[in-house]
């Protein structure tokens, strides 16, 4: 018990002189909050897809892009799949079908904005070829053969500038929910990705 009060004893003078020595100094003691900016991952990766109806906001960073420079929106509007697809574009042109007998075609309409750009009076070309079918877990990408479906999504636009068209791919008969990239790099990697299930 005696032992208990001597240590309790020290132990407030000890806090006393800490405390005294920042009031005498003028020093305080205190604790800032570090603050983490609230990033969204949406649509920036495969293994979180944008949804259908989502917009994504995106820097591409690959000086190959055609969009290098800008900042731009995009969202997937609405998706065809399947034989629905595949009747779509027949009744465009008799003579497209799929190049695999084991494909469907997959429709999807997309709305593009450029927000912002780095370079004043720089135009950026929206083109097909920049979209990419893969499967569900974006293992396997499948071909882009340049198909269109009118009203196309290629285009040019200024900032402030706004498309809405149609990509035509090709994804097999048997996935589900294929996925959808956007300008990603040369290598792969980046890009915007959709989900179509």
């Amino acid at each position: 018990m005696k032992l208990t009060y001597i240590a309790s004893i020290l132990l407030l003078i000890i806090t006393i002189s800490v405390a005294g020595c920042c009031c005498c100094t003028g020093s305080q003691i205190t604790s800032t909050p570090t603050i983490q900016p609230i990033t969204n991952t949406i649509g920036l990766s495969k293994e979180n897809p944008a949804p259908l109806g989502t917009t994504v906001t995106y820097t591409p960073k690959d000086w190959a892009s055609s969009l290098y420079g800008s900042t731009y929106s995009i969202t997937l509007e609405d998706v065809t799949k399947g034989e629905n697809a595949n009747d779509n574009m027949l009744e465009k042109n008799s003579f497209e079908k799929p190049t695999s007998t084991t494909d469907d075609f997959l429709l999807a309409k997309f709305k593009i904005t450029i927000l912002s750009s780095t370079i004043s009076g720089e135009s950026f070309k929206i083109y097909n070829y920049d979209f990419r079918a893969t499967s569900h877990d974006g293992g396997r990408v499948f071909e882009n053969n340049y198909w269109t479906y009118d009203p196309s999504i290629d285009g040019e636009l200024y900032s402030g500038g706004t498309v809405e068209g149609w990509v035509c791919l090709e994804a097999a008969q048997d996935e589900q929910h294929p996925l959808i990239v956007f300008d990603r790099d040369y290598n792969g990697k980046d890009g915007v990705w959709f989900s179509t299930g």
